[in-house]
Order: C-alpha cells, then sequence, then structure tokens
C-alpha cells in the first residue's frame, strides 16, 4: 500500500503554529468569550459586523492566522446559520403583511427582522468561538474544560472523539491511496465504485472504534480523569496581565458600541 502522511486539519494546524499557540488558555478565554457574550446581545447586522471585523482582525493580524484557514474555518458555521434562517425567514403567513410571496410560503417584515436579528447573533457568536479553536489547540481547551467541576467527564468524551476524528480521517487516506495506486478512479465508473467502497470501509471502522471506545469508558467507569491527549509542545506562557485586561477593554468597547448602535437604529 502506498504511503500516506499523516491526516491534519488546517484548523487544527492552525490553532498549535499561531503565534498566541503558547498563550494561556484563559488568556484567550477571556477575550473570544467575552465577545461571545457580547454577541448575544447583537440584534442588527451592523453590529455582528462589529463583531466578525475584531474576530478577524484579532485571529488573522494578531495570532498570524491564515486568513484562508481564518474565512474557511467561519464559513461551515456561517452556512449552518443561514440554512437554519429559511425556517425563520420563510413562513406560511398568507397576510397582507408579506413583502415576498412563493406559492404557499412568503416572507413577512417580521420574519425578516427576526432573521436578521436571530442570523446576526449567531454568525457574530460563531466568529467569537472560532477565534478560540483557531488560537487554542483542542487539548488544551479540553484540559481547561476538564478543572471544571463537572466537566471533567464531558472532557473525556470529546478527548476520545478528537481521537478517533483522526485515526478516521488516517484510515480513509490510506484506503484512497490504495484504491487511486489500483486505478480505482480512472474512470467515472470505477470512481464511484471505489467511493463507495471507500465510504463502507470508513463507517465500518468508525463503528467498530465508536465500540471500542464505549466499551473502554465503560470499563474504567468513566472515571472524568480524562485521556491525556496533549501533543508536545504543551507548556504555556504565564498568565499575561497586560493581555487580560486589553482583552476586558476590547470587551467593553464592543459591548458599549454595539448598545449605541442599537440605541440609534
Amino acid at each position: 500500500m502506498p504511503h500516506s502522511a499523516p491526516s491534519r486539519l488546517a484548523i487544527d494546524d492552525a490553532a498549535w503554529t499561531n503565534r498566541w499557540s503558547r498563550r494561556a488558555g484563559v488568556e484567550k478565554a477571556v477575550l473570544a468569550l467575552g465577545l461571545l457574550g457580547v454577541s448575544l446581545s447583537v440584534s442588527t447586522a451592523t453590529g455582528a459586523l462589529l463583531i466578525m471585523t475584531v474576530t478577524g482582525l484579532f485571529a488573522c493580524l494578531g495570532a498570524r492566522v491564515p486568513l484562508r484557514t481564518w474565512l474557511v474555518a467561519c464559513s461551515a458555521p456561517w452556512v449552518f446559520i443561514a440554512i437554519g434562517l429559511l425556517g425563520i425567514v420563510v413562513t406560511l403567513d398568507s397576510g397582507p403583511t408579506a413583502i415576498a410571496r412563493f406559492g404557499p410560503l412568503a416572507v413577512t417584515e417580521h420574519s425578516l427582522q427576526q432573521g436578521i436579528s436571530t442570523g446576526s447573533r449567531s454568525m457574530a457568536a460563531a466568529s467569537a468561538l472560532m477565534l478560540l479553536a483557531t488560537t487554542t489547540p483542542i487539548p488544551r481547551i479540553l484540559n481547561g474544560i476538564g478543572r471544571v467541576p463537572g466537566l471533567s467527564v464531558l472532557a473525556d468524551i470529546a478527548a476520545a472523539v478528537y481521537r478517533l476524528i483522526f485515526e478516521l480521517l488516517d484510515a480513509q487516506a490510506r484506503i484512497r491511496a490504495s484504491q487511486t495506486a489500483r486505478l480505482g478512479y480512472t474512470t467515472p465508473a470505477t470512481a464511484r465504485a471505489s467511493l463507495g467502497l471507500l465510504a463502507s470501509a470508513v463507517m465500518r471502522r468508525a463503528w467498530m472504534r465508536a465500540r471500542r471506545l464505549d466499551v473502554g469508558l465503560r470499563g474504567r467507569g468513566v472515571d472524568g480523569q480524562g485521556f491525556d491527549c496533549r501533543q508536545a509542545p504543551t507548556r504555556t506562557q504565564p498568565v499575561d496581565t497586560r493581555f487580560v485586561v486589553g482583552s476586558v477593554a476590547v470587551v467593553t468597547c464592543c459591548a458599549v458600541a454595539i448598545h449605541q448602535l442599537s440605541w440609534l437604529s
């Protein structure tokens, strides 16, 4: 079987290699979760744009996360949010307030306002979470969550899933490389057959690995001690008080600006 490099995710690479990767997790949590809290009060597209701009500047200019990686990471939740908004914006209202009609479906002024408010808040919150995800490695986030009383079991399971994802990616890469070496993608017909076999093999392996993880967790009683999923280097810098104070100042300024924008509108 041809040799294939270990599978990697761009967002995971960015989290390990960005300029803030060695900063203490609490510093980035104050900034990202603070912006997340502010985003919950966003009700206009202008306020959401402010939060998304601030998070993008911190990620790309502050932490030096590649712009392409940042946009791709944010586009996934944004697309999911946009699809979900269809259920809010499009209604069955047939009254005179409809501003657009599509047969029995309609878009009203109220539903459009609700969609803008919900979408703005959701996209701003997703950007804040992506700031934490692209600047902090997942194992360090899980280690922090595991220290919170009552959440150690959640961190334990999340660490197992984190490992499982990369195992499945590696399996997919190896199987596809083997199929390619056997000319499994030379014609549309063979490509469809190869993709079907690839999907079935990966799903079967996922089922088997999930079963083993379940047996392992049950066998150890899910004691909440967590898997040691850390990767070297894991040592972080001491907490920088100036960074924390600056983060609080930025969050406060964003909250005041959004309040002013909502008051003006």
